[in-house]
């Protein structure tokens, strides 16, 4: 996996050209934005066709050091019930 910057100079990874995820900083973020005052994992998707246009996505904001932790550990169990 390659790690790219994007216009806000925030790092992202794309998966198999189909998902985007970045670490969106705080100090990046308008102050009218929700989750003004915590970094953030955004996760989009591209729409398809010639372009790299992406949907708007979610953000899920890394309020403590475990969030993302407790995320990895959601995809992990996710995954686990489709192989059982």
């Amino acid at each position: 996996m390659i790690t790219h910057k994007d216009n806000k100079k925030n790092d992202f990874i794309d998966i198999e050209d189909t998902v985007r995820i970045t670490y969106v900083r705080q100090k990046s973020r308008s102050k009218n934005k929700n989750w003004s005052r915590k970094d953030t994992i955004r996760f989009q998707a591209y729409k398809g066709g010639k372009n790299n246009a992406l949907h708007r996505g979610a953000e899920i904001p890394l309020y403590t050091e475990t969030t993302l932790l407790e995320l990895i550990q959601a995809l992990c169990e996710l995954y686990k019930t489709q192989i059982k």
